[in-house]
């Protein structure tokens, strides 16, 4: 055992090393820790014997975790293997509590278990610095808030399977509508053991006893049964055979006994973040649009009457200026603002062409290549290919000229794409989930037959090379024609945010038209493609933005059934300055919709699973009010409905308005109601939004704000009425005579999600059915007109 000389501090990150292979993800974990917090942070690492490493490497690990961290002190001790995660855990807290060491809080991770259910843990408490610093958040936030877990692993007798986490919900219970108390029992038996060596008079009633699945959380250094556990070790460490599993349940089942709640966090989001590499001279655009044009040349002229139009912030207020993306420090200084607001990665367009008087098959692929030599943008990236065929003009101005065909080749076509893709595949920052490299496919429909056989040839040519083949991924957005082959793909990701009729900046549910899973949620800062000629347009402010992404957050929290095995999130765009979907510096809003991004993604919500687990639950903000429905203390807020759609925008055009204003008025008269709304008679159609947008989600009992906005108060948006917490109209999408979705026949899901259409507007080629090809919102945003 090795000593190292220790201060108390903030944070104590306990791990149990049962086995060397998985130390990789231990170290992330620290290491967005470190990131995360400059207070004093304490690390203790129990090796079970056989496991420990040599007095030379635990130095070595020392010095390097010094290194990361200029506050960080490090304990490693090594004991039998007994009792297995949580025995090793109680000798911890007993070695720190001789040594006198204390921390506000504690991060229990362990080496054991299954490997999904330790990703799962590992990504929802610590998967990035972003979500540490929402872990903090939630813990400084709420007083009551003893413990939180990753979402989905919170078991009780009355847990419902489908609110569990998958590799929970499927392996140990499938089949099965509830948890139940079975699995409970011998913790209940061991209950009255542990709670006589600890010597407290604790109650613990059966509805308390609670498992955390994996054995994995943060919590509060100081609740119970942490000290008591450490205290009452000596006695607790013979009988621990045989009972090590009771002994977790039984920590978390005394904490709720002793009035401490429970919180749940989904895991981390990585922000992947849409960009667009045409920021420099190549030769087609010299050929087709004249020498020295780029994605500059219409933007820095425009003339924009409502002054609404973004245009890149200048050097000198600390923005990129209208940069040139071949300059490593213009790339290098991307990943640095991605790095500090809360951008994991990129998306980056790809282009690649075969047909007949296609000169060069790899277009714009200047960027790109230069990413490879220098590493700039240093951060997470994989491709998008924008497959369709270039045609000169966009939307209602394009004239049908070819420029660049596309036919998507043969076999020997398909290896010569991905030879060319395979240095950047092989590329340590291009992100692969399984090892197999992540691609999208912008608009799979026009590859038609050839899709199937050239998937398949990619997956045969990743496996040669080492992959386990390739993780395609399924763009979802408005742009025409039905959905094609979406069972081919491993997952698919709402692009645009899938908006319904663009009235919101963020998805916050997974969709029932989209037939492909997992899938990935996203948001857009906003879409307006006059500088191209074109007259589209949706805006969404920075106060919009940050409020669709909170919402969507916090609907994660609330969604633990979502079959992911990373939490991927897209955003449109980092620099679609022609399309303005743009988080870089703007000289309008300076870095206001960065800073929005990290706000929310660094104040993500925990959702409370015990009341999700009611009967007639209501899908409410963390602990709002206790188990009786009554004010926890004096500094409780007031509980309101929350909606199962939460993400939902203010700004979106007269057609919206038409739609929804008498549920917003309704919405503000419930708000009075509450207390949450000055009285008086703004509840003329002109003053909803701007009075809807100055209201809070809560108000605490002093009058302060909470952040964000209230749309949990609507009962119904869609649907007319409804005041049961339910949706709005039984089906949820549809308009086909109030069939309730969850009893939908197979014929009404799908790509025609709302059932009895022709397969001329089915799907993802016109998901709201009410639009022509000539206001389809990106009919051709993506490549297919230059």
């Amino acid at each position: 055992m090795e000593r190292v000389t220790f201060l108390s501090g903030k944070i104590g990150v306990f791990v149990q090393v049962g086995t060397g292979e998985v130390w990789p993800d231990m170290e992330q974990c620290l290491s967005n820790v470190f990131a995360a917090s400059n207070d004093r942070i304490g690390v203790h690492i129990d090796y079970v014997e056989a496991a420990a490493p040599s007095q030379a490497v635990m130095h070595q690990l020392s010095g390097y975790m010094r290194g990361k961290h200029g506050y960080v002190n490090l304990v490693l001790t090594k004991s039998a293997s007994k009792g297995m995660d949580m025995g090793h855990f109680a000798s911890q807290l007993y070695y720190a509590q001789n040594k006198g060491l204390h921390y506000d809080l504690l991060l229990k991770i362990h080496t054991d278990g299954m490997p999904e259910l330790r990703n799962l843990a590992l990504q929802a408490l610590c998967g990035t610095k972003f979500q540490v610093r929402s872990v903090l958040h939630n813990f400084n936030a709420h007083g009551h808030l003893n413990l939180i877990a990753p979402v989905g692993t919170t078991m009780t007798r009355r847990t419902k399977v489908t609110n569990l986490a998958p590799v929970l919900g499927d392996r140990l219970f499938g089949g099965h509508a509830e948890v139940g108390g079975s699995f409970l029992y011998s913790t209940k038996q061991a209950t009255k053991q542990f709670l006589s060596a600890m010597e407290s008079d604790i109650k613990i009633s059966e509805d308390q006893l609670t498992s955390i699945g994996g054995n994995m959380y943060w919590a509060r250094f100081n609740a119970v049964p942490f000290g008591g556990l450490a205290k009452a070790l000596p006695s607790i460490w013979p009988k621990l055979e045989g009972v090590e599993v009771e002994l977790g349940n039984f920590a978390v089942s005394a904490l709720r006994g002793a009035g401490g709640y429970v919180g749940e966090l989904p895991m981390a989001p990585k922000v992947m973040a849409i960009y667009f590499p045409q920021y420099h001279q190549f030769p087609e655009n010299d050929e087709f649009h004249g020498e020295g044009f780029t994605e500059w040349t219409h933007l820095k002229p425009f003339v924009d009457e409502t002054n609404e139009l973004r245009k890149p912030l200048s050097s000198e207020k600390g923005g990129l200026d209208y940069y040139d993306l071949t300059q490593r420090d213009v790339r290098k200084r991307q990943a640095e603002l991605a790095d500090q607001y809360g951008v994991y990665g990129f998306m980056i367009y790809h282009y690649w062409f075969n047909g007949q008087n296609v000169k060069n098959s790899s277009v714009m692929w200047k960027i790109p290549h230069l990413m490879l030599q220098d590493g700039q943008p240093d951060k997470p990236f994989f491709f998008s290919w924008a497959n369709r065929r270039w045609e000169r003009g966009y939307g209602e101005h394009a004239t049908g000229e070819v420029l660049i065909e596309q036919d998507y080749a043969n076999e020997t076509g398909w290896k010569e794409h991905f030879n060319y893709l395979l240095p950047y595949f092989q590329h340590r920052n291009y992100k692969k989930i399984n090892n197999k490299p992540v691609f999208a496919i912008y608009f799979p429909q026009e590859i038609g037959e050839k899709l199937a056989p050239m998937m398949n040839n990619w997956h045969l040519l990743a496996k040669q090379n080492g992959f386990g083949g390739i993780y395609f991924l399924r763009t979802v957005s408005g742009a025409g024609g039905p959905s094609f082959m979406p069972s081919l793909f491993d997952a698919s990701f709402h692009f645009m945010a899938v908006c319904e009729r663009c009235g919101r900046p963020a998805s916050g549910e997974d969709k029932d038209f989209i037939t492909t899973w997992p899938q990935y949620w996203g948001a857009t800062t906003g879409f307006d493609n006059r500088v191209r000629g074109c007259s589209q347009r949706y805006r969404a402010s920075p106060e919009e933005f940050k409020t669709g992404l909170i919402e969507s957050f916090r609907n994660m929290s609330h969604t633990p059934n979502r079959r992911i095995n990373e939490n991927l999130y897209f955003i449109a765009a980092w620099n679609e300055w022609n399309e303005q979907g743009v988080l870089e510096p703007d000289h309008l809003h300076s870095f206001a919709y960065l800073k929005a991004l990290q706000d929310a993604v660094e104040t993500i919500q925990a959702a409370d699973p015990i009341k999700r687990d009611r009967e007639e639950a209501e899908k409410t903000s963390l602990l709002e009010t206790s188990e009786a429905g009554h004010p926890r203390d004096e500094d409780a807020v007031h509980l309101l409905q929350v909606r199962p759609d939460l993400a939902w925008g203010y700004a979106t055009g007269p057609h919206r308005w038409n739609e929804t204003v008498h549920d917003r008025i309704r919405a503000m008269e419930r708000l009075r109601l509450a207390g949450m709304l000055s009285s008086g008679p703004s509840t003329d159609a002109k003053n909803v939004t701007s009075d809807l947008a100055g209201s809070p989600y809560y108000r605490r009992d002093d009058g302060r704000k909470g952040r964000g906005r209230d749309d949990r108060v609507r009962d119904d948006r869609r649907g007319r009425g409804r005041d049961d917490g339910r949706r709005g109209d039984d089906d949820r999408r549809g308009r086909g005579g109030g069939r309730d979705d969850r009893h939908m026949d197979d014929s009404h899901r799908g790509d025609d999600r709302r059932g009895g259409r022709g397969d001329d507007r089915r799907g993802d080629d016109d998901r709201r059915g009410r639009r022509g090809d000539d206001h389809r919102m990106d009919d051709d945003r993506r490549g297919g007109r230059d």
